[in-house]
């Protein structure tokens, strides 16, 4: 993954970035049309809170090819075989961290959650 994720070159890291902060556009859904609709049960459990956490979870976990793959990309790359296990550890716990758990996880649960109307 990461000789890959490095040959994409600058170009990809700013594809990341638009994915990151395209998840932005669902701020007005969850903090601002929510208050359009009738009182709910929704809003007494704070749904505008599970959605906002839902959109800062997905941001930080996207953001992480844009902070953290390419620096563990240009470790990886052309070092001894010591440091490429030792990057690909680091790599691994970073994706099930920032990617599972984070963003592909709790990210959207958060959604399924506050949706309950």
């Amino acid at each position: 993954m990461l000789p890959a994720f490095e040959s994409g070159g600058k170009g990809l890291v700013w594809t990341w970035f638009a994915t990151a902060w395209s998840t932005e556009f669902f701020w007005y859904r969850f903090c601002c049309a929510s208050r359009a609709w009738p009182p709910s049960r929704f809003h007494a459990l704070g749904g505008d809170y599970v959605g906002a956490t839902s959109i800062v979870l997905s941001v930080v976990g996207f953001l992480r090819w844009v902070f953290v793959v390419p620096p563990l990309a240009d470790s990886f790359l052309g070092r001894d075989a010591a440091t490429q296990a030792a990057v690909t550890a680091a790599w691994t716990a970073q994706h099930q961290f920032g990617g599972a758990l984070l963003c592909e996880y709790l990210g959207q649960l958060f959604p399924v959650v506050s949706s309950g109307r």
